[in-house]
């Protein structure tokens, strides 16, 4: 029986400790922009499975080398007790200044050389405990980066989201503008005064709206535009009575009323013949009310 050589289970040990200080190592791969944090993480999780099924191996094929070398060490340590050899010896410290030199206890020369030339351990259990302390850390970093990704991911989509209404807002007042040959650099609050100009019912409906969705400053706007309106026919006759009905010393502080009269404004939208205004003074007061 001789002493067989064991190989050390390093492989979990020459990991980074940060899965970030992968990132030179992946420059060659990419090196045409920086790699992004979750290929890193991946890629580092990668790395330190490999090292634990390299360790894992590596324990494996050491098993019959350690158990040969423990047998030697146990031959030894029964010969030298059996020839009454010593384990170690003591002596007085010579350098210590106490009244009471205390001793020094050396171990053994035997021992000593066993322990430097007949290994029977491989660290494994040091590299699978250096392995879970790892993964912890891996898999917070892993979470942490894809969490950021996410967000970033929300943000850029939140953002392209924005462009894209942005551009269809861009064509909806242009499309707006070239169909009542508008002034070129009208906002939506241009369009709808504008729109609002071209039908008395429209301009009425429009005010109406406006109040319902805010009446801090009363009926003005609903007043003013009954002062414009014009009766000509007998339903124009019913629109004017009833809505002056909400207005003046009728009014009892509360917008909604506007939304709830027969001749509420919904009602007036529905009786202009041109629908294709009436979209388009939707469209152009849904936009001022966003502002």
């Amino acid at each position: 029986m001789k002493i067989m050589p064991v190989k050390l289970c390093d492989a979990v040990g020459c990991c980074k400790s940060n899965p970030a200080g992968y990132k030179d190592s992946l420059k060659g791969t990419y090196y045409y922009r920086e790699p992004a944090p979750t290929t890193i993480a991946a890629y580092a999780l990668e790395r330190l499975e490999e090292a634990r099924l390299s360790d894992e191996a590596t324990h494996a094929a050491n098993t019959e080398a350690m158990e040969n070398n423990k047998t030697i060490v146990e031959q030894i340590n029964a010969l030298m007790a059996e020839i009454g050899m010593p384990d170690g010896y003591s002596e007085i410290d010579n350098k210590s200044m106490a009244r009471y030199p205390k001793k020094i206890h050396y171990t053994a020369g035997y021992k000593m050389d066993i322990a430097r030339h007949v290994a029977t351990s491989d660290g494994y259990e040091t590299a699978m405990y250096k392995y879970n302390s790892l993964k912890s850390e891996y898999d917070k970093y892993v979470e942490q980066v894809n969490k950021e990704a996410e967000l970033a991911q929300k943000k850029a989509q939140i953002e392209a989201d924005k462009q894209k209404a942005e551009r269809r807002a861009n064509l909806e007042i242009a499309a707006i503008i070239l169909r009542y040959n508008l002034d070129p650099d009208s906002e939506w609050r241009d369009i709808l005064s504008a729109l609002r100009e071209k039908n008395q019912r429209l301009n009425l409906a429009v005010a109406m709206e406006m109040t319902c969705n805010n009446w801090s400053d009363g009926p003005d706007d609903v007043e003013y535009a009954l002062g414009e309106f014009t009766i000509a026919t007998e339903e124009d006759r019913d629109i004017e009575c009833c809505i002056n009905g909400c207005c003046g010393d009728n009014w009892d502080d509360d917008g909604r009323i506007f939304r709830d009269c027969e001749w509420n404004y919904n009602e007036l939208y529905k009786s202009i013949e041109d629908q294709q205004l009436v979209t388009d003074a939707k469209l152009a007061l849904a936009k001022v009310l966003d502002e």
